[in-house]
């Protein structure tokens, strides 16, 4: 089944759409992006009103006006003011993110049941929590401006769901701080292999 979203010709400079079951004259979903830069990654998530479903929006060329919205899956409702994505590993869906801040700097996310946090210390670091207990500490070092090298530094056994929080958190670091520019202007980062946590090298710093 497919979405169709109709460009507001009145309001082109702010990107508004109408979200409609294609083929239909139902009206399900009104969306407003602000700039171009919210296509960068030419692929973003949205909810109905209700909270009921989920869409994933691509974008069909490098045109903005014409995106297509596939239908995902339906979900528990949840509050609206919650961003949704769903965690899944080698096809298989393990878990879902429950919220991100605008600017994507804490993550709340279940996983197999565990519940897991991450949050910007400050510029340099982001730190994780299962359970409300910190478990890993991601340093960024910065390259240049449009790469990070991010290493993890986490506990021994740490499960392998978290390495997948810890990707989608540098995924949206990267959409996040990207610069304003055309599309081949990505930020590259890369994911350096996990370094041994030590528990002393934690700045003494709440989240």
């Amino acid at each position: 089944m497919k979405l169709i979203a109709k460009q507001d010709i009145s309001q082109k400079r702010s990107y508004e759409y109408e979200i409609f079951l294609e083929n239909t004259n139902n009206k399900i979903y009104h969306a407003k992006f602000n700039s171009r830069k919210d296509w960068i990654m030419k692929q973003l998530y949205i909810s109905n009103s209700d909270n009921s479903l989920i869409y994933e929006i691509k974008q069909e060329d490098n045109t903005v006006p014409k995106i297509i919205f596939n239908f995902l899956k339906k979900i528990s409702p949840i509050p609206a003011d919650r961003c949704k994505f769903y965690i899944y590993k080698l096809g298989e869906r393990i878990g879902y993110i429950l919220s991100t801040t605008k600017h994507g700097i804490h993550i709340e996310a279940v996983i197999n049941g565990a519940k897991y946090e991450a949050w910007n210390l400050y510029n340099n670091y982001i730190s994780v929590y299962e359970n409300d207990k910190q478990i890993a500490l991601i340093e960024r070092e910065r390259v240049n401006s449009y790469a990070d090298i991010y290493y993890i530094n986490c506990n021994d056994d740490v499960s392998k769901e978290v390495i997948i929080i810890l990707n989608l958190i540098t995924d949206i670091e990267c959409f996040t701080f990207a610069h304003h520019k055309e599309p081949e202007y990505y930020k590259v980062i890369h994911i350096a292999s996990p370094r041994k946590f030590d528990k002393n090298w934690l700045p003494n710093q709440d989240k």
